[in-house]
């Protein structure tokens, strides 16, 4: 039954998820909710991995963690074109002046 309520709340477009605590527990609670999406939303697991990926660039998927995350480098590199795009928008404003 809660991995059937899960796949309801993570198909809302309005939830939002939130891990905080250690990597490890962040681990099992993504793949936990890959599961529930695969058994009880019908989809594949390319397709429950990519939902995930929609709800964190929608800002509905966050954490905050400590510890290293198996899935840490796709994170990083998340991060890294958000700081590039907002440098390179200083930039050109700064290159306006």
């Amino acid at each position: 039954q809660s991995g059937k309520d899960l796949c309801r709340l993570l198909l809302q477009p309005n939830s939002h998820y939130y891990i905080c605590g250690d990597a490890k527990v962040a681990d099992f609670c993504f793949e936990s909710c890959v599961a529930a999406l695969r058994s009880h939303g019908n989809m594949s697991r390319v397709a429950a991995v990519q939902h995930i990926k929609m709800m964190r660039a929608q800002g509905r998927w966050q954490y905050d963690l400590w510890g290293i995350i198996s899935h840490f480098n796709e994170a990083k590199r998340d991060v890294k074109a958000k700081k590039e795009a907002s440098a390179k928008t200083w930039l050109l404003g700064f290159a306006d002046q």
